[in-house]
């Protein structure tokens, strides 16, 4: 998360932008939180700014029979929630 507020990822070695949420409108106070959405709802990671309130909310999927319990940046640099892959360097 930047201090502008938008949840942004980046490639290492480059500091290049692979993926970014576009919520760099609430500098200073923004938040992202991660939901698990049990037991009906799909996971999701929901972007909220204290003077803004919720910014967006980027949703995950579940898999059959097994449901989406995280939001993780893998080795690969692939950023999932849950059982889909939400951006990646």
């Amino acid at each position: 998360m930047q201090t502008n507020g938008d949840l942004v990822l980046r490639k290492i070695s480059t500091s290049r932008a692979c993926w970014a949420s576009n919520t760099n409108r609430a500098p200073g106070d923004a938040s992202a939180t991660f939901g698990n959405g049990l037991p009906l709802a799909k996971p999701s990671v929901t972007i909220t700014s204290t003077s803004q309130g919720q910014l967006t909310k980027i949703w995950g999927a579940h898999r059959a029979p097994h449901n989406g319990t995280n939001a993780n940046v893998n080795l690969k640099g692939e950023f999932w929630i849950g059982y889909k892959k939400i951006g990646s360097c």
